[in-house]
């Protein structure tokens, strides 16, 4: 069996890497402009939950959160959410792929741990799971009745 050679990750990796552990914030163009992205903060991904949770319509979902990545600071998203939103969904009216470039950069800037949390407790929460338990419970019911008798 041939032994592969573990090789030193290109200079791209490299430097994505490096800015991701040093915090620099991501550079990305939106609507013909560039911006940039620092860590999302907790307040903007409290709300960004709360908008997932509770807006029916999803492409007005989708540009509600794009407008709380962008605004990334609770004093703001408190000020100008609001109207940003507002003007993204009824006067400009966003592309897709515009959207997509925003969330693209910005789920790479949250903390991980919590991310991974988060998955877990969703895929925790599927109807799938909740059958299981049934099921589960189904069976120790018949098991007991198979004791008794």
């Amino acid at each position: 069996m041939a032994k592969k050679e573990v090789e030193q990750p290109s200079i791209d990796l490299q430097i994505a890497l490096d800015e991701i552990l040093s915090e620099t914030p991501t550079e990305y163009t939106f609507r013909g402009k560039k911006r940039k992205l620092g860590w999302l903060h907790k307040g903007t991904t409290r709300k960004f939950t709360h908008v997932e949770l509770k807006e029916k319509n999803e492409w007005k979902k989708r540009v509600k959160q794009c407008a709380l990545v962008q605004l990334n600071n609770i004093w703001k998203i408190r000020f100008f959410y609001w109207l940003l939103w507002r003007y993204y969904y009824y006067i400009i009216d966003l592309d897709v792929c515009e959207v997509l470039g925003v969330f693209d950069v910005a789920k790479k800037k949250i903390q991980s741990a919590a991310f991974q949390l988060t998955t877990i407790l969703a895929t925790a929460m599927t109807d799938a799971m909740m059958t299981m338990t049934e099921a589960e419970r189904t069976q120790a019911g018949q098991a007991g009745e198979g004791r008794i008798a």
